[in-house]
């Protein structure tokens, strides 16, 4: 018994990716060629089909080694037999964790980038005070020497009281403006590293896959 039947009897999965994008039957037919090594994976269930990150299939790795060829079109492994019964799911959008990680890192970048806008955008942060300070729902977007007599005449409120809303939010303000640097340096460094992410995971994902999921 060979070795490779002995580690897939064991429960070792021949179709199984290295980080490269090579399954073992890549790996069997680029770097040995030795047809028994291929036909023992191909009888362990390997897919004669599979693609490596370039989008080949074992068959047309083999190139000019002739009984590894033959023991994979023997499994149905030839180029015309891999393209006939091409799963279009595989085909369209490759596999399927994969494509929900660059999904997942997406949207994680695009919630950076909305952290992003938000510290970038100065009048709407303090339209946000604003509307804190006088216990509204919503934004309130009006100019500091408006803010007290809105305060008493819209809001009810004692003209002393309104001053001192006033001061508060003014102090505020103040804060917001020292870390306002801070928060967009932070959101800055994580669509970064989520721009690195999706780039190592697009990595991975078969050339003709790439446009599917927005790798290019």
């Amino acid at each position: 018994e060979s070795v490779v039947a002995m580690l897939v009897a064991a429960g070792a999965d021949p179709n199984r990716k290295y980080p490269d994008g090579d399954a073992p039957l890549h790996a069997a037919v680029r770097n040995s060629g030795k047809h028994d090594v291929v036909e023992g994976l191909l009888g362990g269930g390997a897919d004669p089909c599979a693609r490596d990150s370039g989008g080949k299939i074992p068959w047309r790795i083999a190139g000019g080694k002739e009984r590894v060829r033959a023991a994979l079109e023997r499994a149905k492994g030839h180029e015309i037999d891999c393209e006939k019964k091409k799963p279009r799911e595989e085909a369209n959008t490759g596999d399927a964790n994969l494509k929900k990680a660059i999904r997942e890192v997406r949207k994680q970048r695009n919630e950076a980038k909305g952290r992003l806008r938000a510290a970038r955008n100065w009048g709407y942060a303090i339209s946000v005070l604003t509307a804190e300070a006088l216990g509204a729902k919503g934004p309130i977007r009006f100019s500091w020497a408006d803010f007290t007599p809105a305060c008493e005449r819209v809001y009810g409120f004692s003209r002393k009281t309104c001053q001192n809303k006033l001061k508060e939010l003014v102090k505020r303000a103040r804060e917001l403006k020292r870390t306002q640097g801070a928060r967009i340096s932070q959101a800055e460094a994580e669509i970064r590293r989520f721009d690195a992410r999706l780039r190592e995971l697009c990595r991975s994902v078969p050339q003709p896959n790439r446009r599917a999921l927005g790798c290019f």
